[in-house]
């Protein structure tokens, strides 16, 4: 067979986009197809994908500064991410046509890659979304807000309308015919929302279909702990993030032992926080192994971890970086299972109150054993049989 499935991955950060893509296509490699990446993070790509021998292009990003402050909905973010400019978002669309051709895939899989999206328009290819909610935002105009705070319709209705124009220019520049609506952008053949209903950054909808959430939990280094019987939390931080420094200097005087997944993270620095019952490690930690083993997960509060860490029956303290990570913990800490760690309050407290908070472990372990995503191997047969059958 060794037909082309290509998985496309244009905006957000980290391992999380990549790696929820690996299950799926290590399925479909099995079933004779040929997975090949466009990534906008290589060094993710390799971390995730390069053990596996999977091959992978640099995905076609903006270069430049957006505008500054929160981006108010969807629509806003894509004006921050090249499509203020007409004649930047069409050399982001050729440039994307042109990996079509290269890899000429009969279908791609796509997360949060709106201009890859919006490139395959009209190409001989099977089309499927597979994102969380937050990067498949409701068909609706406008699309909704995503701040905590209260946003004029009017604020709302102006970046879409600007991010609806832009596209019409940038397709009108290279020959596309143009969108006539903002929610267009997301047509496909297969809209997969990769998240749990009750995860959903705007809340459950009952006209989208759920798969639950796509996680990479066997890969990497089993968690270690040392045989103390104090309580085992696992940290997964970025260092240089807003309360992360504040967090590690307390959390290495808790009664508890903490192992600490921090990428990008200095020998040097690790020194200045690790002692008895702190330890650092660059080794990507295998989630699966939290299940039964970690009393508490602190996160920065991304999507992919915060679902295998619910799947392990582990409870949460989570540290929101940006708004998007921000709704999201906003709904689980509303499921009983988390915490959303507070700026004005010490560390130490926090990850004591949460290391003592049975209900919140309760709630966790009840959630493992009610919520099974659809596995890898029977999406990657759903794709397969989409391909087989052009009626569908």
């Amino acid at each position: 067979m060794n037909a082309n499935i290509l998985f496309a991955w244009e905006l957000g950060e980290h391992l999380g986009h990549v790696s929820k893509f690996l299950p799926l296509a290590l399925a479909l490699r099995e079933r004779g197809y040929r997975p090949v990446f466009a990534v906008r993070d290589t060094h993710s790509a390799e971390v995730v994908l390069g053990p596996h021998g999977m091959p992978w292009l640099q995905a076609p990003v903006a270069i430049g500064q957006g505008a500054a402050g929160p981006a108010l909905n969807y629509a806003d973010i894509l004006l921050r991410c090249g499509y203020a400019s007409p004649v930047r978002l069409a050399g982001m669309l050729r440039a994307w046509q042109q990996i079509f051709e290269l890899v000429q895939p009969v279908l791609t899989v796509f997360d949060h890659s709106p201009t890859a999206l919006l490139a395959s328009r009209g190409r001989a290819m099977r089309r499927v979304l597979l994102s969380p909610g937050f990067f498949l935002p409701p068909r609706q105009t406008p699309f909704p807000p995503i701040l905590p705070q209260s946003v004029a319709p009017d604020s709302l209705l102006a970046c879409d309308t600007a991010a609806l124009a832009a596209i019409q220019a940038a397709q009108q520049r290279i020959g596309m015919a143009p969108l006539a609506t903002l929610p267009e952008l997301f047509d496909a053949d297969l809209r997969l929302l990769d998240t749990h209903p009750e995860l959903d950054h705007f809340g459950a909808r009952p006209e989208e279909e759920y798969c639950g959430g796509f996680y990479l939990d066997a890969t990497g280094v089993p968690a270690e702990w040392p045989d103390t019987g104090r309580p085992r939390v696992f940290a997964y931080l970025r260092p240089g993030q807003r309360g992360v420094d504040r967090l590690l200097s307390q959390l290495r005087m808790a009664p508890c032992d903490a192992l600490i997944y921090a990428p990008g993270l200095t020998a040097q620095q690790a020194a200045r926080f690790a002692n008895s019952n702190m330890r650092f490690t660059q080794e990507l930690t295998q989630l699966r192994s939290l299940a039964g083993q970690c009393d508490l997960a602190i996160l920065y509060a991304s999507h992919a971890t915060i679902c295998a860490c619910l799947a392990a029956g582990v409870p949460m303290l989570l540290l929101p970086q940006q708004p998007e990570q921000a709704m999201l913990a906003r709904r689980v800490a509303e499921l009983g299972v988390a915490r959303v760690y507070q700026d004005d309050t010490a560390p130490l407290a926090q990850v004591e109150e949460a290391l003592a908070d049975n209900g919140m472990r309760t709630a966790a372990q009840a959630w493992r054993g009610s919520h099974t995503p659809l596995a890898a191997p029977a999406l990657a047969d759903r794709l397969s049989a989409l391909l087989q059958n052009p009626s569908n």
